[in-house]
């Protein structure tokens, strides 16, 4: 999918968990939900494989409860790759399958994709 084909309906302050959602958008087409259930997305990111990552600020109403990143595979299978965070302010996928969160200031190892050959 197109990086200019991505967007997000971010939510600021959201008043109901599972009410933010993420859409597609190609031009001259309507929008796509293409992941829902998340409350407080702050960020979001593929992966070479096109897994989407995405941080929430928090799992509750109202910026209430811990934050999480979420790696939702091509198949739509979701994995909490962490939880627990405060006040998360990005999500970068580097170059070696890890992500960064800079609130915090730590890293965490993504499993290394399997290779075909």
């Amino acid at each position: 999918m197109p990086a200019a084909t991505r967007c997000s309906a971010f939510a600021t302050v959201a008043a109901c968990a599972g009410a933010a959602v993420i859409y597609r958008v190609v031009e001259g087409q309507p929008p796509e939900v293409v992941a829902r259930g998340f409350t407080t997305i702050l960020d979001f990111a593929f992966d070479h494989d096109q897994a989407l990552y995405v941080l929430q600020y928090s799992s509750a109403p109202f910026l209430n409860g811990p934050g999480s990143i979420v790696r939702i595979a091509s198949d739509g299978t979701r994995t909490t790759i962490t939880s627990g965070l405060t006040h998360p302010t990005s999500l970068l996928l580097g170059t070696h399958c890890r992500i960064a969160r800079a609130a915090e200031a730590k890293k965490y190892a993504l499993p290394r994709p399997a290779t075909s050959g």
